[in-house]
C-alpha cells in the first residue's frame, strides 16, 4: 500500500466506526421507548379492567329526582254571604234616637275559631248624628253555658252621619272544632240564625 494513502484510510475507517456506534445508539434508545411505551399501555389496561368481571362497568349519571309537586295553597277561612236585614233604635247616647236598618252582609270563619260578621248600619230616618253599639245586638248562642260575647269591633258606629252609611266587623271567638254557630239577634223578639261553614250556607232557625 501507497504510505500516501494511509492517512485516508485511516480517515474512514474512523468515520465508518463512528456512524456504526451512532447507529447503535439510535437503535439502543428506539427499542428503550419502546418498552417503555409497552410498559405503561400494559399499566393502562390493567387499570381499566375491573378486578372481578374483567369487563369495564360502564359509568352512569344517577337520574335527576323529579321536583316535588307545587303545593296547592290553603284557604285559611270560609266565607257566607249574609243578607240579615232588620231594623232597631239608636243608642240613646245620642239623642235624638232614631230608626237604624242593619244588615249582616256576612259571616267568616277563620282556622283558629274565629267568626268576624260584616255589617252596616243605615241612618236613613236620623235628622243628625247616631249611634250604635253593635255588641249589644250581636252573641252566638252556646247551648251548654253562657252566650259568646264579641270581643272585637271595627266600624265608627258611635258616629253615623244622618241618612248615611258605616260599615264595620265584629269578631267572637269560638271553639276551633265547631263547624256551625247560631247567630242570636237581641231584639224585641229575639231571631236566630245558624251558619254551616262545612256547606257554607245558613238559615234562620228556630229555638225553643
Amino acid at each position: 500500500m501507497n504510505q500516501n494513502n494511509t492517512p485516508v484510510f485511516v480517515t474512514i475507517i474512523v468515520v465508518v466506526l463512528v456512524f456504526a456506534g451512532a447507529l447503535f445508539f439510535a437503535f439502543d434508545r428506539i427499542a428503550t421507548l419502546s418498552g417503555n411505551v409497552k410498559s405503561i399501555e400494559g399499566r393502562i389496561t390493567a387499570l381499566a379492567v375491573p378486578p372481578t368481571g374483567g369487563q369495564a362497568l360502564p359509568t352512569s349519571t344517577p337520574p335527576t329526582p323529579p321536583p316535588p309537586p307545587a303545593s296547592e295553597p290553603t284557604s285559611t277561612s270560609i266565607t257566607i254571604p249574609a243578607a240579615i236585614i232588620f231594623q232597631t233604635s239608636s243608642s240613646e247616647a245620642l239623642p235624638p234616637q232614631s230608626r237604624l236598618t242593619v244588615t249582616v252582609e256576612s259571616a267568616k270563619r277563620e282556622v283558629d275559631g274565629r267568626v268576624t260578621l260584616g255589617l252596616k248600619v243605615f241612618s236613613g230616618e236620623a235628622t243628625g248624628y247616631a249611634a250604635l253599639d253593635p255588641r249589644t245586638l250581636f252573641e252566638l248562642l252556646n247551648l251548654e253555658g253562657d252566650n259568646v260575647k264579641a270581643n272585637d269591633m271595627t266600624g265608627s258606629f258611635s258616629t253615623i252621619p244622618a241618612k248615611g252609611a258605616v260599615s264595620g266587623t265584629l269578631t267572637f271567638q269560638t271553639d276551633p272544632a265547631r263547624r256551625t254557630i247560631i247567630l242570636q239577634v237581641n231584639l224585641p223578639e229575639a231571631k236566630f240564625y245558624e251558619f254551616d261553614f262545612d256547606r257554607k250556607t245558613y238559615k234562620q232557625a228556630e229555638v225553643g
